[in-house]
């Protein structure tokens, strides 16, 4: 007897085909995404914390127009993509010195944290867009670097550090997830061992290993991310293994991203304020910066104390400070910074942003769906 002439078999085998037809358009458009908004820190930063602290840092020039680099950041290569072709909304509350979670070295007053910045995305989205749709934003977290860059805290241990900087990141998923968040992209760290400031300060081992340890932390959390909320998009980009590989052959490097970068092992800015040895202890530095800032903090908005404390305890604002002291005193580096990979201690070059921004776009456009 053949089953497919039975009423009954007929009509199931008709709902089954019905249902997978429906089903296929739900599943190509599940993880679409209509805007992005992005978590991070001076790596991504598109001026935020320059209009906050009056142009103090980083101070333009050298560096471009607030961001940390000679030029644009890899976040706003992204969002010039989708936002040209897709006319997409790009929320970036990224802001320079921003750390996963509040150390103790700034007295609980930091308001740059990961869990500050998505707040502050909440309120934005509130009142800007009433009827904004969580699940049609791609969320892109990039943090941790801040937490690490001047080692370890008090008495905890790289493992406590590392999980608590992850375990942050991860509470940031799961709050945009209970809000119908539906797509993530999670960056992961470079090895920090391999910045100048690095070299400079003589932590390689330690930052090598809070570097490790963080990225593989991460892989887990993600993993463990997927089997709890099986509805979530979410993947890493592994950034880390892009920035060995410059440092690996960098003329494979070269040759892949239509760069020309000869020094990656030292800065473009690499003298002036920092090797004449005008550059004061972190008590100094943070009344030199609070000066600054009160000086052209006229409307006293600011809290100026905070700030340079912010500055003087994050190697990253650091890093700025002392290039545009630099600048101050008359230094000029005597090369192109596009033969550079690194711009200060800290931050990488345009160039280096522009390979970033182009990987990190077809990664997207490999695991995500972009619409109008």
């Amino acid at each position: 007897m053949n089953t497919l002439h039975c009423p009954n078999v007929r009509r199931t085998v008709a709902t089954l085909l019905l249902l997978t037809v429906l089903t296929i358009p739900l599943l190509a458009t599940a993880t679409a995404f209509k805007k992005i908004c992005i978590f991070g820190d001076s790596l991504s930063d598109n001026g935020n914390i320059y209009k906050y602290d009056f142009h103090i840092l980083p101070k333009s020039p050298p560096y471009y127009q607030g961001r940390f680099s000679n030029g644009i950041t890899w976040a706003e290569h992204v969002g010039n993509y989708y936002y040209e072709r897709y006319g997409m909304k790009v929320y970036n509350q990224s802001v320079g010195g921003a750390t996963c979670w509040l150390h103790n070295i700034f007295n609980k007053k930091l308001p740059f944290t990961l869990r500050q910045e998505r707040d502050g995305y909440y309120a934005k989205t509130l009142y800007t867009t009433l009827f904004h749709k969580k699940q049609d934003t791609l969320y892109i977290i990039w943090m941790g670097a801040n937490d690490y860059l001047d080692g370890l805290e008090g008495k905890m241990t790289v493992d406590q550090t590392t999980s608590k900087t992850v375990g942050k990141i991860r509470e940031c998923i799961e709050s945009l997830a209970g809000k119908n968040g539906k797509s993530f992209l999670i960056i992961n760290l470079p090895d920090l061992s391999i910045t100048p400031s690095a070299a400079e300060s003589g932590d390689l081992p330690l930052l090598h290993r809070l570097s490790t340890e963080h990225n593989r932390k991460l892989q887990l959390m993600v993993d463990n991310i997927r089997q709890s909320y099986p509805a979530l998009n979410i993947h890493i980009f592994d950034v880390c293994s892009m920035m060995n590989d410059a440092l690996n052959n960098i003329d494979d490097y070269n040759a892949r991203y239509g760069t020309n970068i000869t020094v990656t092992d030292q800065p473009f800015w690499n003298g002036g304020y920092t090797v004449m040895g005008a550059a004061p202890d972190k008590e100094a530095l943070q009344e030199e910066v609070q000066k600054d800032i009160e000086s052209a903090n006229r409307s006293k908005k600011t809290d100026s104390s905070m700030l340079a404390r912010m500055v003087a305890n994050s190697p990253a604002l650091r890093a700025a400070y002392k290039v545009a002291k630099s600048y101050e005193m008359g230094y000029r580096p005597p090369m192109d910074a596009d033969s550079y990979l690194f711009w200060d201690y800290v931050h990488p070059t345009r160039v280096v942003h522009k390979a970033l921004g182009g990987v990190v776009i077809d990664f997207i456009n490999q695991y995500y769906t972009p619409t109008n």
